[in-house]
């Protein structure tokens, strides 16, 4: 993306405006895409069998179920992972067009004669308010998303002991099966 900057300070957004828009609305869809698979992986729960034994179908159904459901966390996870990236980028992206503004707003007569640092920092914090909020949204996304990753990978963890007590289940239901216990195969 090219960024360029107008030389008249009135006009100092014609030069990056089109590239706020564009990350903003790129950040707007894309957060509300990542919320919808937060969701999703809010949504999936896996609650073993007390007694397999007594419904095999019914076990191979949940079975199935978890091992499908870890295979869609871990396609979310990295899909988080991938987004922390695309955000990552759309911060540096930003910090750019804030340091390139704020650097050509610092060089202005206007801010020069404003001796006191604290206001010439009040009065660039004012003038780029709209590159400050979208960092500030940036940062903000960023903070999620590293959440998400946390609560995707308890919620992957959680689906991989669940699988792992399920095979435990079922070689407990193999060696009933072998010492000649009656195993239920369908519903009644």
């Amino acid at each position: 993306m090219q960024i360029t900057f107008n030389p008249n300070i009135k006009d100092i957004y014609d030069g990056y405006i089109e590239s706020i828009e564009a990350i903003s609305l790129e950040v707007t869809d894309r957060y509300f895409n990542i919320q919808q698979r937060l969701d999703e992986v809010h949504n999936i729960s896996v609650v073993l069998m007390k007694t397999p034994e007594e419904e095999m179908v019914q076990f191979n159904s949940l079975y199935a179920e978890a091992q499908a459901n870890y295979s869609r966390i871990s396609s979310i996870l990295i899909d988080f992972i991938g987004e922390r990236a695309f955000w990552k980028r759309q911060l540096v992206l930003a910090g750019k067009i804030y340091n390139r503004a704020k650097n050509y707003l610092l060089t202005s007569d206007e801010l020069k004669n404003l001796r006191n640092k604290v206001l010439q920092e009040a009065r660039v914090e004012n003038d780029l308010y709209l590159v400050v909020s979208l960092m500030s949204t940036v940062k903000g996304a960023l903070e999620d998303i590293k959440d998400m990753v946390e609560i995707a990978t308890v919620k992957k963890e959680e689906l991989d002991n669940a699988i792992m007590n399920m095979n435990r289940q079922q070689r407990i239901v193999e060696s009933l099966i072998g010492l000649g216990y009656q195993v239920r195969a369908r519903r009644n």
